[in-house]
């Protein structure tokens, strides 16, 4: 099982210029290797790949290096950078062109990779933990290093002098099996896994070219450290670091299962009958937004200088401008994934089984009046923060399709649109049953949850005996009744279903904004 950490690093005014100038570095590598690969299959039908590409910028670095030591004044940009991150990204470029094969086979979007601006590239990647980038604690002592055979050259060591403290310090943070490893006469490693109570303070990434960079780690780290990358959001820098735990084995939930199903008015209800309220933080901050915006605006459209042949961006003001937007932007964004998280935390402790609904979200963002609530809500980021974090509790999270959820009965299976009478309000024209929408559809999603698990579980025909496994499943208090005589949508509600949307006229009067997909 893999984990990411991420923390927030803190550096000074210098260390920020030279992560700064180490990022534009990156990007500027990236950006001449795919020119490279451009220009070779256009003139050539050469195909370039990273084991021909890293040895030509390899030996530049090589050559920068052995200048600046003997004094040369001409730029040494690459001097200044890792072999590792160097390597790491033109690997990065090569997913990118694996990407682009993929949608072409797959008959989708291709996508060509581009040539990234300044805003378009973020993080510095080292794949290869310890070589160029490793965490240290207040002693200068590797925390996770990665273990290698004879200890050869896969972490940057320490002194001996260092070593002697800190195995009698470390006896007591590290979980057995901590070693201590000799890699030659004066030089040892530790590495080990931290324990629960062990002190977080006073710990810093060693970064090639920047030093030692202040690390505010908030959580012991688990597993065993095999990545790190160094990304920028807006102004502020953190660390990602990618952890292997091994194979963890999670016991299954005994909880009882739930169908959830998410909305714009209500972001989550589910089937029991527990609502989650929207808090729509872009919408509460769109006034700032705008109003940032049309400043920053204001600044693009300065008169261009006679002398000068493209127009001009703008200059200080504009930059500090849209500082201040990008850091309202993260702000949002921040708020946004707090509230994933503690939902989703609150929907594993008290269920074992959740079902939810499988959305084109992409499509639906096509609606011009709902697109901005659509995102703002965020669904995709929340069903993925649920399933990492249902992993981890044993809780299984299945997606089912969420054709005529919001329209079939949850007791006796009836499938008509006018049963949905308002956003809000589901009455059955067969049997009478008066209940929420939101909780009607949830009782839906579920029951086809329960469904395709057991399934998938047996291996068996879902069209015989699933209905008796459902019932027994609700007899037990874990499920709803299975539609028993589901009936296809007359005329009038197929215009409205089958296209996952309605008229414009009726999107203003009675479409279902919180469950767009029926």
């Amino acid at each position: 099982m893999r984990r990411a950490y991420k923390f927030r690093l803190h550096p000074n005014a210098t260390q920020a210029r030279c992560l700064a100038v180490s990022l534009e570095t990156h990007r500027r590598v990236y950006n001449d290797a795919l020119a490279a690969r451009k220009e070779a299959y256009e003139s050539r039908q050469e195909t370039l790949r990273s084991p021909e590409q890293y040895p030509v910028f390899a030996e530049r670095r090589n050559a920068q290096i052995a200048d600046e030591k003997a004094g040369g004044s001409s730029p040494h940009w690459l001097a200044h950078i890792s072999a590792v991150s160097l390597r790491d990204t033109i690997r990065r470029l090569d997913r990118a062109f694996d990407n682009f094969f993929r949608r072409v086979r797959e008959g989708g979007k291709p996508g060509y990779p581009r040539f990234r601006g300044r805003d378009r590239y973020d993080s510095i990647p080292f794949d290869n933990y310890g070589a160029s980038g490793r965490l240290v604690d207040q002693d200068g002592v590797t925390v996770h290093a990665t273990e290698t055979k004879n200890g050869d050259g896969a972490v940057v060591a320490v002194n001996r002098s260092e070593i002697v403290t800190a195995a009698q310090r470390m006896r007591g943070r590290l979980q057995d099996g901590a070693v201590v490893a000799l890699v030659d006469r004066y030089n040892w490693f530790v590495y080990g896994f931290m324990t629960d109570d062990a002190p977080l303070r006073g710990y810093r990434l060693k970064v090639f070219g920047v030093g030692a960079v202040r690390i505010r780690i908030h959580r012991p780290i688990r597993g065993r450290i095999k990545t790190v990358t160094v990304k920028r959001e807006a102004d502020k820098w953190y660390a990602v670091f990618s952890c292997d735990l091994g194979d963890v084995t999670v016991p299954e939930s005994t909880l009882p299962a739930a169908g959830i199903d998410v909305g714009i008015v209500r972001f989550l209800t589910t089937s029991d009958g527990r609502h989650e309220p929207n808090p729509a933080y872009l919408k509460a901050e769109l006034p700032e937004v705008r109003r940032l915006s049309r400043k920053m605006a204001v600044q693009n459209r300065q008169k261009r200088p006679k002398r000068r042949q493209f127009p001009t961006l703008g200059g200080k003001r504009r930059r500090k401008m849209k500082k201040k937007l990008q850091r309202l932007h993260e702000r949002i964004r921040n708020l946004r994934k707090e509230h994933h998280h503690k939902v989703a935390l609150r929907l594993v402790r008290a269920y074992g089984f959740i079902a939810a609904e499988s959305l084109n979200i992409k499509g639906m963002s096509g609606n011009r009046r709902l697109a901005r609530a659509i995102l703002d809500a965020s669904w995709g980021g929340f069903l993925t923060t649920l399933k990492c974090k249902a992993e981890s509790a044993g809780t299984r999270v299945v997606e089912v399709d969420a054709k005529y959820t919001s329209q079939i009965c949850s007791r006796c299976g009836h499938c008509e649109s006018e049963n949905r009478l308002t956003q809000a309000r589901f009455v059955c024209r067969k049997c009478g049953l008066a209940l929420n929408a939101d909780v009607n559809a949830a009782k839906n999603v579920l029951t086809r949850g329960l469904q395709q698990a057991r399934t998938e579980l047996a291996g068996a025909n879902p069209h015989r005996g699933v209905a008796r496994e459902v019932s027994n499943a609700v007899s037990n208090g874990t499920g709803t009744h299975p539609p028993s005589a589901r009936e296809r949508p007359g005329k009038s509600a197929a215009k409205t279903v089958g296209k996952h949307s309605t008229s414009r006229k009726q999107q203003g009067k009675s479409a279902d904004s919180n469950d767009l997909c029926c």
